[in-house]
């Protein structure tokens, strides 16, 4: 989140969820596609003798050879494969943004699925709104919109869930995965790792059965990436399930070679599990938390309140006085509105919630500047320094976040936090750059910071804490942390960021021929609207 403040929860969270992973599409150009009449011209394009031969282009991502076939016929962005999958979702699973542009740009009709993996979130929106039943179908691509959306490692995967979508979303149950599963099997590394936090960060569970007996931290060590089997583990998955064929994570990454992956295995107890014991538990005095029954209200009354929680006050007790319970809403992402306050530093809605009874966890001590509050939960609980906030906010941020600064981060590091402790590479260090917070950025570097951590909080490019300062023009930052011999990314990794894909992800992440491809469904209808 940029330090700038908004005034909507959904333009921070868009922005969280980052700018540009979506492919970029001419305004207009979905809109007047039709999401159930498919363009024939001479019958349907699947039935021409070159459509299997265009599929072939689309899916290994040759652009030069997709254009000039549609250049000869562009009915052929109608193609569709076997399994009803069009190429616009064959293209989206593969990574080839810009096969996807091409075949938007060459009129290819934007369906249900389709219009959850370009994307196209107005268009999307509207159909959901048309018909709420098409979020948990099962598609053509093997899953639901948050699954599409997710395979295709698209940002922006909260508008799904604002609209409840379910993030454990399975409809084919035994034979089916869930949405996180489709992020592990996107073909960006970068964008597979941010995919995957933003949907188990966000209500997803690491633990969610999948076909086979799978689990994600099964793909996890198929996909072979360190980042996602830590992070996994840090999240509480379970390194001890086996497959139904009797196989482990740990022997899955052997099989596959993937050193790194297993050393996290061989020893998973070294990785902290983040700590949400009293996340919940208590209020601003100490005392335990009464919760209201708020069983009457659906999540669009909750988020309508968790919204504003971010950053509008006035909003928020305009919907709170007149039904003070109603400060207890949770987000479908599992948000509560004074966790919305505490993670954007909004004080003044901080204090107006926490006068309402709401739980002040340590995350939230920190940011609303209680260290005596923070002390003492540590003293009861000391487990709670790997707490993590919503979003996968760690502790060690809420320094930056709610302006608490060194005295903050000193109580935290003399408790046992992590220096180091970052989400999606993004450290305590990125935080106090990107919102100018100088003091503390030079308390942090005299204490050893990496100056060349890279992060993707939020951002779809990586970024260390230089480039942060820098982008937000915190010039005096800036300055102190390239005295102090401060990298760009650029710097650290010339060739990283997304278009990056992980060697071998195709392979690795192919489920057994007796499992099946993991991509088709209980034969539903060209656009899953059935």
């Amino acid at each position: 989140m940029p330090p700038a403040q908004d005034s909507t929860r959904r333009s921070f969270l868009a922005r969280a969820a980052g700018a540009g992973l979506g492919v970029v599409v001419v305004p207009g150009a979905l809109a007047a596609t039709s999401p159930t009449a498919r363009r024939r011209a001479d019958g349907s394009p699947t039935e021409r003798a070159d459509a299997a031969a265009f599929l072939d282009a689309v899916r290994a991502g040759r652009l030069d050879e997709v254009r000039a076939r549609l250049a000869t016929d562009a009915t052929l962005a109608d193609a569709t494969d076997a399994e009803a999958r069009s190429a616009i979702v064959i293209a989206a699973c593969g990574g080839h943004r810009e096969v996807v542009a091409a075949l938007v740009g060459a009129g290819a009709t934007i369906g249900l699925s389709e219009s959850a993996m370009v994307p196209d979130w107005e268009r999307l929106e509207a159909l959901v709104e048309e018909d709420p039943s098409r979020l948990e179908r099962v598609l053509p691509v093997g899953g639901t919109l948050l699954y599409a959306a997710a395979r295709a490692a698209n940002g922006g995967l909260y508008r799904l869930q604002s609209m409840g979508a379910d993030a454990d979303g399975n409809p084919r149950g035994a034979r089916g995965v869930t949405p996180a599963y489709g992020a592990l099997q996107a073909a960006d590394a970068d964008l597979a790792w941010r995919t995957l936090v933003s949907l188990c960060s966000n209500g997803a569970h690491v633990n969610a059965p999948q076909r086979g007996g799978d689990t994600l931290l099964h793909a996890a060590a198929r996909r072979g990436d360190p980042r996602i089997v830590r992070y996994l583990l840090r999240r509480g998955a379970d390194p001890r399930a086996l497959d139904h064929r009797g196989r482990s994570a740990l022997s899955t990454a052997e099989a596959h070679g993937h050193e790194a992956a297993a050393t996290l295995l061989r020893d998973p107890g070294a990785v902290p599990r983040d700590d949400f014991t009293t996340r919940w538990t208590w209020d601003a005095d100490g005392a335990p938390v009464t919760w209201p029954d708020l069983s009457d209200l659906d999540h669009r009354a909750q988020e309508e309140v968790t919204g504003p929680a971010h950053f509008a006050i006035d909003r928020l007790r305009e919907l709170v006085d007149p039904e003070p319970r109603r400060a207890f809403s949770r987000s479908t992402q599992g948000e509560l509105a004074i966790e919305a306050s505490a993670h954007t530093g909004n004080h003044p809605g901080m204090d107006y919630l926490l006068a309402h009874g709401l739980p002040m966890s340590l995350c939230t001590a920190i940011s609303s500047g209680n260290l005596a509050r923070a002390a003492a939960i540590l003293d009861t609980h000391p487990g709670a320094i790997h707490e993590r906030g919503p979003h996968d906010f760690p502790v060690m941020h809420y320094p930056a976040l709610g302006g608490a600064g060194v005295p903050a981060a000193e109580l935290l590091l003399a408790r046992g936090a992590e220096l180091e402790q970052d989400s999606l590479g993004s450290t305590g260090l990125h935080e106090a750059a990107a919102r100018g917070r100088l003091e503390l950025a030079a308390f942090l570097v005299e204490r050893g910071a990496r100056l060349d951590a890279v992060g993707f909080k939020y951002e779809a490019v990586p970024r260390t804490p230089l480039d942060d300062a820098e982008a937000w023009g915190h010039e005096d930052v800036a300055r102190f942390l390239e005295q102090k011999g401060a990298p760009r990314a650029v710097d650290v990794l010339p060739a990283a960021g997304p278009g990056a894909k992980a060697r071998g992800v195709p392979d690795a992440m192919a489920p057994s021929a007796s499992d099946g491809d993991g991509m088709t469904g209980a034969a539903p209808d060209r656009d899953g609207m059935r």
